[in-house]
């Protein structure tokens, strides 16, 4: 569980010094940008700058099919393909996982066929033209929220131009989202601290109806603290690995109508008190 926070970390905390370093900044410094190249192109943030492979993590709802582009392109000083390029893509090879494991300390493992459909192993960028498109459909209703998985492509051959030495292989870390993941409004009188005037934060998937609150408690501490909201009652229960026991207050309930989360508990068997209230913005 812990490597599937990393992962949703990093997709949606700003890592405000390296969110710049795209593949633009590094053409002057890449030896083979300085003639075209076929590439993966970006389809989200990259987890981190620098790794043996690109890894790019990517929320999707919990449906039983989502389909979510993946481009190549023709990249470098030429604008556009000067012929029909085919290109072929395909799986890279499971161990393209464990090196990235091994290089940031992750345990992601192979997504399993039956979870995804790409929609083609062969495009073309047309004469003209410099990027294409295939389809990876997932089944995102069937995904694990606590194994982390990875599917890896990568481009197995082009008729024309050189293929990328850098992004011929991409790692797409495709995790489940739940309804309540996202951006609240934040207000709280705690024993801990009090701010009514009201602060942006994040809420990410945990668990099928589960919310974790980031950086951690009151959005001020490290103490990881999630939110269970019951879909049939509405009823939310708080849960934490310190500060313990926890027990819930009266009125601790979501209102679906308005997405808002009145939260109402005590800590360290009633030392602490927390009245909490996020209203969903995003």
């Amino acid at each position: 569980m812990k490597k599937y926070t990393y992962t949703i970390l990093s997709l949606l905390v700003t890592v405000m010094f390296f969110s710049s370093c795209l593949k633009d900044d590094r053409m002057v410094l890449d030896p083979e940008k300085t003639h075209n190249v076929v590439e993966f192109g970006n389809p989200g943030q990259r987890a981190a700058v620098g790794s043996v492979y690109p890894l790019y993590p990517l929320l999707v709802d919990l449906e039983p099919a989502i389909s979510l582009p993946v481009t190549v392109s023709y990249s470098g000083p030429e604008a556009v393909a000067p012929q029909d390029i085919v290109i072929k893509i395909g799986l890279a090879n499971e161990q393209v996982i464990e090196d990235y494991n091994t290089d940031q300390d992750t345990e992601f493992s192979m997504m399993p066929s039956n979870l995804y459909t790409l929609s083609a192993t062969e495009v073309t960028i047309p004469k003209g033209q410099s990027k294409a498109t295939i389809m990876v459909s997932y089944k995102a209703n069937q995904f694990s929220f606590t194994d982390p998985y990875v599917l890896p492509l990568e481009i197995q051959s082009a008729s024309y131009g050189t293929v990328s030495g850098n992004y011929n292989i991409i790692l797409l870390q495709v995790g489940p989202k739940n309804e309540y993941h996202g951006t609240y409004r934040y207000t709280y009188e705690t024993s801990l601290g009090t701010n009514l005037a009201g602060k942006n934060v994040s809420m990410v998937t945990a668990g099928p109806n589960t919310i974790k609150l980031l950086p951690g408690l009151i959005s001020v501490y490290s103490n990881y603290v999630d939110y269970t909201i019951d879909p049939v009652t509405n009823k939310i229960t708080v849960s934490m690995t310190t500060l313990l026991p926890i027990a819930m207050l009266a009125g601790s309930e979501y209102d679906p109508e308005t997405k808002t989360l009145n939260v109402r508990w005590t800590s360290n068997g009633g030392g602490r008190t927390f009245i909490e209230k996020f209203v969903k913005i995003d």
